[in-house]
């Protein structure tokens, strides 16, 4: 819905246009960058955000308080935060924080409590943060502000050794990205260059379908649906989405890279070690596991080779529609 050019964003403003109350809920309203929470809250307050330019300077304050209020959290003292929010008055929008009488007594207590103690902070936390100047449409529910009692989540790395030929197509992948961002100009160095390593580094056994289909396009393009976790803001992935493989050098490395994954079979020392995983959680009484991932061909893969060994799987895509979703869960 964030996407002014997709059919739900269409449907958003229809339903929005139309309904006497809206709420969105989001675990991601910012993916890419502020152009991504303009586009929701211009659907659901299109008198207040009207134009992104505006937005920008909207917005600009908020860096401020969420510091100072950061900073007040976490002990810092009193002259610290003071000299974050007196940053603001020197946004477009500061005559109107002038104004405000909750920012005015924020100052005012800052300026007499010395060394706060707890219930203050608190306090002065809470009256910062609804300064913030989208406060009243944005309501952001921190991991703190949950229950005690939520799931926890502890990460473990699995380290795992490939064979001497997934090894091999592995490098292959990063040769491959690298000669690609040597190669093109026109563009800075996009997206679209290492995606050939990126899905090399999910899953292997994928790559000859992979590799095939960028040889038919003779071009190698970034889906920008999937694997954008770690994307910068400031990477324009439009301008970088695709980059036409005119390298006779790196086609060479590609056809090289399919023949060798072809040539792979079943083997994958991943796959072999999510499997063990499996078994052990499941020995330690796990029932349904939820497994995640940027790519839809890795998910197709596991999907299908989990299915092979006796697993009850299912799987599901951004592609995936709304009612087959329903399903599913």
């Amino acid at each position: 819905m964030r996407n002014p050019s997709t059919k739900t964003h269409h449907l958003g403003e229809l339903v929005a246009s139309t309904s006497s109350a809206v709420l969105f809920l989001s675990a991601t309203p910012v993916n890419l960058g502020s152009q991504d929470l303009f586009n929701l809250l211009k659907l659901l307050r299109p008198e207040e955000f009207s134009r992104p330019d505006l937005f920008e300077v909207q917005l600009e304050p908020n860096r401020f308080i969420n510091e100072a209020a950061r900073l007040l959290a976490y002990g810092g003292k009193p002259i610290e935060v003071l000299n974050e929010l007196e940053k603001v008055l020197s946004t477009p929008m500061g005559a109107g924080f002038k104004r405000n009488p909750v920012y005015n007594q924020v100052i005012e207590e800052l300026s007499q409590h010395a060394d706060p103690d707890a219930g203050v902070r608190v306090n002065l936390e809470q009256d910062i943060r609804s300064l913030n100047t989208i406060s009243e449409t944005y309501v952001r529910t921190r991991r703190r502000d949950l229950p005690d009692d939520m799931t926890l989540r502890k990460a473990r790395t699995i380290e795992v050794e490939l064979s001497s030929s997934e090894q091999q197509i592995h490098d292959l992948s990063i040769e491959i990205a690298t000669d690609l961002a040597t190669s093109s100009s026109g563009v800075p160095a996009g997206f679209a260059r290492v995606m050939p390593a990126r899905q090399a580094s999910s899953c292997l056994p994928v790559m000859a379908p992979y590799l095939r289909g960028v040889l038919e396009r003779r071009k190698v393009a970034a889906d920008l649906e999937e694997g954008l976790e770690n994307i910068s803001d400031s990477l324009n992935v439009g301008d970088a989405a695709e980059v036409d493989l005119r390298n006779a050098t790196v086609s060479t490395k590609i056809n090289e890279a399919i023949i060798d994954a072809e040539d792979l079979g079943d083997i994958d020392s991943k796959f072999d070690a999510f499997v063990r995983e499996i078994e052990l959680l499941r020995s330690e009484g796990a029932g349904q596991m939820l497994v995640f991932s940027f790519f839809r061909r890795t998910l197709a893969y596991l999907h299908s080779r989990l299915e092979r060994l006796g697993y009850s799987t299912v799987a599901m895509t951004g592609e995936t529609p709304l009612m087959e979703r329903n399903r599913l869960a």
